[in-house]
């Protein structure tokens, strides 16, 4: 592999592609959601600080057309947009960790997720949305690759 095509790799994460695989139909509050990990490596042997996984839970309340009013509560000030995002729930689960991953092969890790039963389940109405999702990544050297965030729907 020449200098340039290292250089990418560690830019973008190249090095290898990352899958999070979760289970058709979603999850109850209180479960246990199955999650397989693949990683797939590319041309060159790779070393791995950790493979993870994160859980996050996030709220979003988005009004376009928030009419705020004065101190007083009785004259409109104003239109303004209104979008405020919280984090629920964001935790990072370690898999695996030390590794050498050989070039050119496929590797699988299974791991469980302990959906919290108090937080709410997935929700999108007029202008609030409750959203899960998972993210699967390989802590190394330069960019690490990752599989972005794949929805999951709790209820």
């Amino acid at each position: 592999m020449g200098l340039f095509s290292k250089l990418k790799n560690s830019l973008t994460g190249g090095w290898a592609e990352v899958k999070v695989m979760i289970p058709e139909g979603g999850v109850e509050r209180g479960a246990s959601l199955p999650v397989t990990i693949e990683v797939q490596v590319k041309d060159e042997t790779i070393d791995v600080s950790k493979i993870y996984l994160k859980f996050c839970c996030e709220e979003v309340v988005d009004i376009p057309n928030f009419r705020s009013r004065d101190e007083d509560n009785r004259n409109d000030i104003d239109y303004v947009h209104v979008n405020v995002k919280s984090d629920l729930l964001d935790e990072e689960f370690v898999i695996e960790e030390g590794l050498t991953l050989e070039s050119n092969q496929t590797y699988t890790y299974d791991g469980n997720l302990s959906v919290p039963e108090d937080l709410p389940p997935s929700f999108t109405g007029r202008h609030a949305t409750v959203e899960w999702s998972v993210y699967a990544g390989l802590d190394m050297r330069g960019n690490d690759p990752d599989s972005g965030w794949v929805e999951v729907e709790v209820y």
